[in-house]
């Protein structure tokens, strides 16, 4: 299983922690594009690429575990993962109805960029109120309903920029 990945020169944020349903929610195509394409070329397509541009490092869960990872959908505002044959999901999106398929609250990630382009990742449970597991006090339906009304700062309608 992926458990964490970093792109050094894109971001100084990184996403670690990673669930069997991860779930990234990007504020735009931009952005979807810029950490999409470097997800697909250095874990995807070829590990080993060297570029001056990008670095990528990533950690499993296991020792020694291989990662396989197998692009399912590939869609302009959509890109869906299977990592390990089924061991884990991971969906990159700007589409806010994918947090409907979420598990857990540890599933969600939200990207953005600042005033100066600088960009930003941060997780679910980093508010207040949402560090549990589960989806007890929290539906999927209510996560997506405050998501989408701009309360955790990632999605506020105009993800159609490019």
């Amino acid at each position: 299983m992926l458990y964490a990945f970093s792109f050094p020169k894109i971001s100084k944020c990184e996403f670690v922690d990673l669930t069997k349903n991860t779930i990234i929610l990007f504020s735009n195509r931009k952005l979807l594009k810029k950490i999409g394409g470097a997800f697909q070329n250095f874990l995807v397509s070829d590990m080993t690429k060297n570029d001056d541009e990008i670095d990528c490092y990533y950690e499993m869960s296991k020792d020694n575990e291989e990662l396989n990872i197998k692009p399912k959908v590939i869609y302009r505002d959509t890109y869906i993962y299977d990592v390990n044959n089924g061991e884990q999901s991971i969906i990159l999106t700007i589409e806010p109805i994918a947090i409907l398929s979420l598990k857990d609250k540890w599933d969600l990630w939200f990207v953005d960029s600042d005033n100066n382009d600088e960009i930003k990742f941060w997780s679910l449970t980093d508010f207040k109120g949402y560090n549990s597991h589960g989806l007890e006090d929290h539906t999927a339906m209510d996560i997506y309903e405050y998501t989408v009304n701009g309360r955790f700062g990632c999605f506020d309608g105009n993800y159609d920029m490019e």
